[in-house]
């Protein structure tokens, strides 16, 4: 069996059929730059399969590609914890990812995506190409016509019938019927406007709409500054404390969603964001641009002492830990499994690494970097914009920047001169 489409949502399903023991023989993506995926082979398009699913996000683009290839078998791939009911139809094609839940007597078409921890009621039809993105509710008697794309987060009420080709907003609560080729968001849902240019009188990209309309409409939810990695983590963070993310703003205007999310190319009108970008100069840069109210993220697992002050735009992420009197600047990162000890300041824009360890009465400057599983040992000075590389063992004050390597830590070369 094959994958066609070498993306981030074929990562996913390579999880799935990894998770089912579904064998895979190679991926399929028609860039020549791909050429290993997960640990598997990406080759050049052939024409012809056995087996295949086609793993691409984008509704349109998904059908483009089942329509222009010759396929024996499509293959469904099931999450192990989905929740299937055996009076449902899965059409061959579709892909179902954790958590989701497809109740009695629904019908789901062919190469529909059910994505994380969405639920579709009893006896809703979807047509073919559908995509139901994470943590979507879909009621009871619910009709979506082909290639028709609900947003995370979004409510379908029961028994409503929304058309063909069309882009439901994020967070939205659908009460009326959507009619074709619309994009529609907001809580009630409204048509915002039809995916037919009236100048030329021809369908426009679905994407590329909804991005438009998103940046001319006022939201009140946290959008991600930064369409990455960095902010798919932050993404998953907020999830898990139950916020709802609306969206990521980026400066790239190539790139229109991320993670079954919007992204947008600027920040009129949205009421708070978190500047999702790893490193420490962008991230200033960003954030000093923006006016807006800064959020913050700390993954529930993270561990916070109560007399710990976390302050605007900071990220804390999973099994890290904060203890009493620590105070963590703005914008800050504080990554995975991290240990800042009592009474240790993090200047504003500082990135303390998985597994670093900052002993006690540490004081960091603004935007220095400390890197993964360094250990900072008590009362030490670090100066602004400095890097300490990874596994350092830092005994002595690192004035303003440098880099500082090695165990135990030496001064290496002056850095960010323009910064200081």
């Amino acid at each position: 069996m094959i994958l066609y489409g070498a993306s981030g949502h074929c990562k996913v399903v390579v999880d799935i059929c990894e998770a089912r023991g579904i064998p895979i023989d190679y991926i399929v993506d028609d860039n020549p730059n791909i050429i290993e995926l997960q640990g598997y082979k990406v080759c050049r398009n052939k024409g012809k399969y056995d087996k295949a699913i086609v793993t691409i996000g984008s509704c349109q683009i998904r059908k483009q590609i089942v329509d222009s290839i010759e396929v024996e078998e499509y293959v469904n791939a099931i999450h192990p914890t989905a929740i299937i009911s055996p009076y449902s139809v899965i059409d061959p094609g579709t892909v179902i990812m954790q958590g989701a839940i497809v109740q009695s007597s629904a019908h789901i078409g062919r190469h529909c995506i059910i994505n994380t921890g969405a639920s579709v009621g009893h006896d809703v039809i979807l047509g073919d190409f559908v995509h139901v993105a994470p943590h979507a509710t879909i009621t009871g008697g619910v009709e979506i016509g082909e290639g028709t794309w609900i947003g995370a987060g979004a409510v379908v009420k029961q028994g409503i019938k929304i058309g063909r080709n069309c882009m439901i907003g994020v967070g939205s609560v659908v009460v009326d019927d959507i009619p074709d080729n619309v994009v529609a968001f907001g809580n009630k849902c409204k048509v915002i406007r039809s995916f037919c240019d009236s100048s030329t009188n021809k369908k426009v990209d679905s994407h590329s709409s909804f991005s438009r309309n998103l940046e001319n409409a006022v939201y009140k939810g946290v959008f991600l500054y930064g369409a990455g990695s960095h902010g798919k983590v932050i993404k998953e963070i907020l999830q898990a404390q139950g916020i709802s993310v609306n969206g990521f703003i980026d400066d790239n205007s190539e790139k229109n969603e991320l993670c079954g999310l919007p992204v947008i190319h600027n920040t009129d009108n949205i009421e708070e964001i978190i500047v999702s970008i790893g490193v420490n100069a962008n991230r200033k840069r960003v954030a000093e641009g923006l006016k807006c109210k800064f959020g913050k993220a700390i993954h529930p697992s993270a561990v916070v002492s109560s007399s710990a002050e976390i302050l605007e735009g900071s990220v804390v992420m999973a099994g890290a830990i904060i203890i009493a009197e620590s105070k963590i600047g703005k914008h800050c990162i504080v990554n995975t499994g991290a240990s800042i000890d009592h009474e240790c300041v993090l200047g504003d824009y500082v990135h303390v690494s998985p597994r670093a360890t900052l002993c006690g009465n540490i004081s960091v400057g603004e935007g220095s970097w400390i890197g993964a599983g360094s250990i900072v040992v008590p009362g030490v000075k670090i100066g602004r914009w400095c890097v300490v590389g990874a596994g350092s063992v830092v005994t002595q004050d690192i004035p303003d920047g440098y880099l500082a390597v090695g165990n135990r830590c030496k001064l290496i070369k002056q850095i960010n001169a323009d910064l200081i």
